[in-house]
């Protein structure tokens, strides 16, 4: 297959991707073509240290049965690698990997001429660093430093490369995103404040390095789940059979993703329509299996593992909720906030508000106003139940109908609260995910804001939104708000009335 045939139907965002895998230095997206991307490789491979950098001792004896007509259906997952970085592609003609006309020469000289033995001895090198970010789904520097040092004692040379430089991490890019001193699994790149936030969360906590062992390690880089655990085993058979292969790779990355953030799992995570009574059947042991899996929130324990190893454990920091009920929190507000956007059509441009992450707040904002000006939108969302919330959570979106929408000022933090003063009484308010002093540093304070405060579960909780400042303070306002502050010592709760069943 020649690169004219392959541009012809391959999509731009995945080349581009691949081009991004292999050269460091590239142009905008908007400013190459497909062509000029595979052009560009062509260019960057032709030097043989080039080449050498972007493939792994397997990779090389994969392209050498190619090279000799001997395609290997066992390498197929060594094709597909090599295909994120465009030395090979899929020909739907030949129903196989082949590669690229213009690259072959080139190719097949250096498959010739490099220096084989140096590449086997990266060999253990090439492996072990896929499998520990895979594994641990992510890492600081220091932390990957230190699985280097347990799993490859004796490859001393290759970790002070990766210690002084990034180059090296150039032989993973297509597994690996690193940024800011944190190194990531590159499937998860858009969630990677979520996952940074969930992996920071309990460093106080969390002590002593943990390594998975190897074996584990590398069932984990193979299959995506450590195939040495009995239930996690299980759940691959099942998978297997019952789903198709795409289906089953964004199942298991949604469900690695979301044991890395501590997110739940119901039986909304995965939105196949046409399976959702063979997920509902599964549920219960893929919720097993979330138990089992490597967490980067736990650096690399499992949950079992992590409440084993502190049977004590209490979250210091008691300012937020229990991670467990912020995502409820947020699994049914944004399925509210789909529900209310999709029948007003407040923001055409957004369909998919229920499950998702990262969502810009100004794009939020209008939606959550025209709700909470229609509190009506809560019962017919009540009623019609559009994604099958239990009895239990249904009452806690009734609830929403009594948050208070004003201006407040914080005034101060402590271990447990956040202090919010109002024109009509203040409150003690926790955070979600992270404080609001996290949002809202101390030394900002009094800072003043509108805010949606809204009753959950047994406490007060603000809607993840603070916008502001809108109001410069002078000495004396501030002076006046805290002599206010400290002379009302009560602080308010949010009145729900009690249904009458």
């Amino acid at each position: 297959m020649n690169i004219k045939e392959y541009v012809s139907y391959a999509r731009k965002e995945h080349v581009y991707d691949c081009y991004t895998n292999v050269i460091k230095e590239t142009k905008e997206y908007e400013k190459i073509t497909r062509r000029q991307i595979c052009l560009d490789i062509l260019d960057y491979i032709k030097d043989i240290e080039h080449f050498t950098s972007l493939i792994t001792y397997k990779e090389y004896n994969a392209l050498i049965n190619l090279y000799n007509d001997n395609y290997q259906e066992d390498d197929k997952i060594i094709y597909k690698n090599l295909s994120n970085r465009l030395l090979t592609i899929f020909d739907f003609k030949e129903k196989q990997y082949v590669i690229f006309d213009e690259y072959k020469d080139i190719i097949y000289s250096h498959l010739q001429h490099m220096n084989v033995e140096a590449l086997k001895q990266r060999e253990n090198f090439d492996m072990i660093v896929p499998a520990i970010i895979k594994a641990y789904g992510m890492l600081s520097y220091e932390h990957i430093k230190a699985c280097l040092k347990h799993y490859l004692p004796n490859y001393h040379s290759h970790y002070e490369l990766f210690e002084n430089t990034d180059n090296y991490l150039q032989y993973y890019s297509y597994d690996i995103y690193f940024f800011d001193g944190y190194i990531l699994d590159k499937r998860f790149d858009y969630f990677y404040d979520e996952i940074r936030v969930a992996y920071t969360q309990f460093d106080h906590f969390i002590k002593d390095d943990y390594f998975i062992p190897k074996k584990d390690l590398l069932s984990i880089k193979e299959n995506d789940l450590n195939l040495n655990s009995k239930n996690n085993n299980k759940l691959y058979i099942e998978l297997k059979n019952n789903f198709e292969s795409y289906m089953i790779d964004n199942m298991i990355e949604k469900l690695r993703l979301f044991v890395h953030i501590q997110a739940i799992i119901d039986e909304n995570t995965f939105n196949y329509q046409f399976y959702k009574q063979k997920i509902n059947n599964l549920l219960p042991l893929i919720q097993k299996v979330s138990r089992e899996i490597p967490s980067a929130i736990f650096h690399g324990l499992t949950e079992k593992q992590f409440l084993k190893k502190y049977p004590n454990f209490k979250d210091r920091n008691q300012a937020k909720l229990p991670t467990d009920d912020a995502f409820l929190f947020f699994k049914l507000y944004f399925g509210l906030l789909e529900y209310t956007n999709n029948k007003y059509h407040i923001q055409p441009k957004i369909k998919k508000i229920y499950q998702q992450i990262n969502l810009p707040p100004e794009l939020i904002i209008p939606i959550r106003d025209y709700l909470f000006k229609h509190l009506n939108i809560i019962d017919q969302f009540i009623r019609k139940n559009p994604f099958h919330f239990t009895k239990k959570e249904l009452e806690l979106v009734n609830n929403f109908k009594y948050s208070i929408s004003d201006t407040f000022i914080i005034m101060k933090y402590d271990d447990e609260f956040a202090y919010l003063m109002g024109r009509n009484g203040n409150f003690l308010v926790k955070g979600l995910h992270s404080t609001i002093e996290d949002v809202i540093p101390k030394y900002a304070l009094p800072y003043v804001s509108p805010m949606n405060l809204i009753p959950f579960k047994d406490v007060i909780i603000y809607d993840g939104i603070i916008t502001g400042p809108t109001v410069q303070f002078s000495s004396k306002m501030i002076k006046q708000f805290q002599k206010e502050f400290q002379n009302n010592t009560n602080y308010d709760s949010i009145y729900i009335p009690t249904r009458v069943s």
